[in-house]
């Protein structure tokens, strides 16, 4: 789950039982942002962000891209 959609500040992503990484590309697939993720730290600062993004989450199981829309 990430929540909320749309933001401003921070980016939220709840369900994760393990560590992912997260990666963030704008609209002609220009990858702007890289971090890894987990139960504990769970969010991200995208305040520098604006616009419609893709965002990428990668787990050893499985890779999950949703649209963002950061205002």
């Amino acid at each position: 789950r990430i929540y909320p959609n749309p933001t401003s500040d921070f980016l939220n992503i709840k369900g994760l039982n393990t560590s992912a990484k997260v990666c963030i590309y704008d609209i002609n697939g220009r990858k702007l942002f890289v971090t890894k993720i987990d139960a504990n730290n769970n969010s991200i600062d995208v305040s520098g962000l604006s616009g419609i993004y893709l965002l990428d989450i990668i787990t050893l199981e499985k890779k999950i891209t949703k649209i963002v829309i950061i205002k």
